[in-house]
């Protein structure tokens, strides 16, 4: 589970996540930390990434939901709704056995917390139709993707200075085995 040092430092939204970590200021130095704040940048990355991850396959459900499920207007016969919504969550399920990626996380209820408030946000009184709903789902769900990527080039850098300190012997692995043992 991804631990926050500061508490006054935790996010309020998740564009203020997602920005902090995407500001070039947060690779500035990387190279001249200690290799505690290195780590601790990378964790905090990590989070980040694991928060948009998960709003991200939310978006996806419920993109999946209303394509498949033949959700009835509003004033139409709901009757069979849950079976199709059954059905269509069925389809899309993808467990460890039938993905190549299948990686379980852990938010902290913070962060799921930012993650529900901006996706009860992006439609929020709003009366949109079937297809304008999918149609702003979906293109949510290609800028958190866009984001997403955006995070995977900063832990690169940054997992990148982890390995060369190893590799200089700036870094040892006993440090942080002992550090883990205390």
């Amino acid at each position: 589970m991804i631990s926050w040092k500061e508490k006054d430092a935790m996010p309020t939204t998740l564009e203020e996540a997602v920005d902090e970590v995407l500001s070039p200021s947060f690779l500035t130095g990387a190279h001249s930390i200690t290799m505690d704040d290195l780590r601790a940048r990378r964790e905090r990355a990590q989070g980040i990434e694991s928060m948009l991850s998960y709003v991200r396959r939310l978006l996806q459900a419920r993109i999946d939901i209303l394509k498949d499920a033949g959700l009835p207007a509003r004033d139409e016969d709901v009757s069979g709704v849950a079976e199709e919504l059954s059905k269509s969550l069925a389809h899309h399920v993808k467990g460890p056995e039938m993905s190549s990626r299948f990686v379980e996380v852990e938010l902290p209820e913070a962060l799921q917390g930012l993650a529900h408030e901006w996706m009860n946000n992006l439609t929020e009184g709003t009366s949109l139709d079937h297809d304008r709903l999918i149609a702003t789902l979906e293109e949510a769900e290609r800028g958190i993707s866009s984001k997403r990527h955006q995070l995977h080039d900063v832990l690169k850098v940054l997992s990148s200075e982890v390995k060369d300190r190893y590799k200089s012997g700036d870094a040892s692995i006993d440090s942080v085995l002992n550090e883990r043992k205390s």
